[in-house]
């Protein structure tokens, strides 16, 4: 019987929200209370974690449960907001001002079909 979970691409999405977050397994462990040799083995996909387990991660994370078990995720009314808010945070002044720049050119143009691929 094939397991319809891949514990394996679970792990890896928690791997790299951990590492974009700049959060070391340490301080995960230690603030979910979840010793740090179990969660190594979370993210490897040594072990099956339990869906409580992963839900605590998710949450910290800021993940939904459903993208940390398929992959994707329906999107919630302010993702866009935040998403938005999250990349100006990490631009200067001048790329800033590029992007409002292009923003006020998308609206000019009415585009209204644009398919990004989302990661």
């Amino acid at each position: 019987m094939n397991n319809i979970i891949d514990y394996k691409k679970i792990g890896d999405r928690i791997r790299k929200s951990r590492k974009e977050k700049k959060i070391t397994q340490s301080q995960l462990c230690t603030d979910l209370n979840i010793s740090l040799y179990h969660y190594s083995k979370i993210e490897n996909a040594h072990v099956s974690a339990s869906l409580e387990t992963l839900v605590e991660i998710a949450d910290y994370l800021g993940l939904t449960i459903e993208y940390l078990l398929s992959g994707t995720s329906k999107i919630n009314p302010t993702y866009y907001d935040e998403e938005l808010f999250r990349i100006m945070e990490k631009c200067n002044a001048s790329q800033k001002k590029l992007i409002i720049e292009m923003a006020k050119l998308i609206l000019k143009t009415n585009i209204n079909d644009v398919h990004i691929k989302q990661s």
